[in-house]
């Protein structure tokens, strides 16, 4: 076989029907997809981590034809996440802060991110997925960091401060829900199964579209849509995932989504795991570090930053147990601190500071599945 692939309405498939030239170009693209899953298992070879953002783009736009990018990236993310699984399957515990577990928002992010090759763990909450990731049970662990409706998420702060992990990469996945029933019509549903968290969030929209329903809370998303399958003339309320993952999911088919109260409303999560150095194209860090309780204090670490001429964020803050007059933050900063340049820029912080540490430099990240999930650094 060539290593370009024949074009199906090209003159040299003149003489065959459709569903022949159909049937060879599958063919052909079995063939590419066997090569690179071999190089994939080359000694040594490290591609089978999910590319850039960058990268995925210039891929697609390298080759014109009518496939979507969204569709490319969609294809692309399962042959990166079988690759990795032909090695052994990426292990991912994940657990969103409030929501049932399974098919919660941090699922959502970790599938987008990692494809449906990983082998996934749901944990109770964050504290669990550091534990887990600590111990080595698995590889990386996705936990919530903030959301644009609620803030910082609880304990992540502290949780930096007792475990030994960094941050790998990213991710932003938008708050919004859907309604899954058999029923055809949403004028049919009579009944809807939720999280108290998930019927909060859309309270608003649900009077508005679905005034006088039958509201009856569950402990969690799985729950949710059992209860509604088995219940004439019910629907389940979920995260809406993308849609080629709510029929993974879950079971019942998607009826309606858009009943978020806000729009725009996201949610960002870390991907945490063992402490390592940071591959190329990072462009944020996270710091971690703990000083006075005084608003002056804060400024005097930060103005170390102030000739890298990049934005800062104090995306979380607690005051220590152990002693009320030092606080811990949690930093963004829009810039690479593992390069060498900044080195001094760090240390001279670090000197303000009773701890010190770079949590993670990596790349800034996206909404996931819309446009596309941000990069991972192994």
């Amino acid at each position: 076989m060539s290593d370009g692939l024949e074009d199906a309405g090209s003159s040299a498939g003149c003489g065959k029907t459709l569903v022949e030239r159909l049937e060879e170009t599958d063919r052909q693209l079995l063939e590419l997809l066997q090569r690179r899953a071999g190089l994939s298992l080359s000694p040594g070879e490290a591609e089978n981590l999910p590319e850039s953002a960058g990268r995925v783009a210039e891929l697609w736009n390298s080759v014109p034809g009518p496939l979507p990018e969204e569709h490319f990236r969609s294809i692309y993310r399962e042959i990166l996440s079988s690759a990795r699984s032909l090695r052994a399957p990426r292990r991912a515990a994940f657990s969103d802060t409030h929501e049932g577990l399974y098919g919660d928002f941090a699922h959502i992010a970790a599938r987008d991110l990692l494809g449906a090759s990983a082998a996934y763990r749901p944990e109770e909450n964050p504290t669990a997925v550091f534990r887990a990731v600590a111990s080595g049970e698995a590889d990386i662990g996705i936990v919530p960091a903030e959301n644009s409706m609620e803030g910082a998420a609880p304990r992540i702060t502290e949780l930096f401060l007792t475990h030994d992990l960094s941050i790998k990469a990213e991710l932003y996945c938008r708050l919004g829900y859907c309604l899954l029933s058999g029923e055809q019509a949403l004028s049919s549903v009579h009944s809807l199964f939720a999280h108290p968290r998930s019927l909060a969030r859309c309270w608003t929209s649900l009077q508005k579209r679905l005034p006088g329903i039958r509201i009856v809370p569950v402990e969690n998303h799985t729950e949710a849509v059992n209860w509604a399958e088995g219940t004439e003339r019910a629907g389940a309320l979920t995260p809406h995932a993308p849609p080629h993952d709510t029929a993974v999911l879950f079971p019942l088919p998607l009826l309606e989504q858009g009943f978020e109260n806000e729009s725009g409303g996201r949610a960002r999560f870390f991907v945490i795991g063992a402490s390592g150095p940071a591959r190329p194209g990072a462009d944020k860090s996270t710091l971690l570090f703990t000083t006075g309780n005084k608003a002056e204090d804060l400024s005097r670490v930060l103005h170390c930053f102030a000739g890298l001429d990049a934005d800062i964020a104090v995306t979380a803050s607690r005051a220590l147990p152990e002693d009320p007059a030092q606080r811990a933050y949690l930093v963004d900063i829009a810039a690479d601190l593992a390069q060498p340049r900044c080195a001094g820029v760090a240390d001279r912080a670090a000197a303000r500071c009773r701890t010190f540490k770079i949590l993670g430099s990596y790349t800034a990240g996206n909404a996931c599945f819309n446009p596309h999930p941000a990069p991972f650094a192994g």
